[in-house]
């Protein structure tokens, strides 16, 4: 998990190097990107709800990470430039969603089954692989995955360097632990969080 924490870090350093001017996409770009790539489109997911379990606190909280204002075709996207505030809401937020798809490693609840009802098919299957994963069919899955989530947001080489660092991870990490910590890992990229 050190490890983790190193790699994340790495991420973040790596942002102010190579996108140092570059604004985080903002809220409504995350709900829309994770909603199109991961859930149903007639699912309730919302990701200020892992802002807060209060639907006004999270909606306003959700602002802090880059909202449009104003409504005028002059608006702007206020609260885009990262900072240790909002870097670490979307931590807290992508931290706890990673929990929510490890969830598909555990037993039923009615809490992750509502969580599960509402991703998409391609997505419910994939957890279900990563679940079980192998070292025979960890690459795969770890593409899959990538694929997944980032789609085609970041340069090859990025998936490189994630596939390098989580091969060796599925032999140490339980199963939860690993998508966990595999879905996090990209969430966090700066390729996902940062306008291109």
């Amino acid at each position: 998990m050190k490890r983790l924490f190193i790699l994340i870090a790495v991420f973040l350093f790596s942002m102010l190097d190579a996108k140092a001017a570059a604004p985080l996409r903002g809220y409504r770009a995350y709900q829309t990107m994770l909603r199109s790539r991961l859930f149903k489109p007639t699912s309730s997911f919302e990701l200020a709800d892992y802002f807060s379990y209060s639907p006004t606190v999270a909606l306003q909280i959700a602002d802090l990470v880059g909202t449009f204002k104003n409504g005028t075709p002059d608006s702007r996207l206020d609260n885009a430039e990262p900072n240790s505030l909002n870097l670490l809401l979307l931590e807290f937020a992508f931290s706890q969603l990673g929990n929510s798809f490890s969830e598909f490693c555990g037993l039923s609840t009615p809490e992750n089954m509502l969580f599960r009802s509402s991703t998409n098919d391609y997505v419910t299957q994939l957890m279900g692989r990563l679940c079980s994963v192998t070292t025979n069919t960890v690459e795969a899955e770890l593409e899959n995955l990538w694929l997944a989530v980032m789609s085609y947001d970041a340069p090859e080489d990025e998936y490189w360097a994630f596939k390098e660092f989580f091969l060796p991870q599925v032999t140490t990490l339980q199963p939860r632990d690993f998508v966990r910590s595999t879905v996090y890992a990209i969430l966090m990229n700066p390729y996902f969080l940062l306008e291109n």
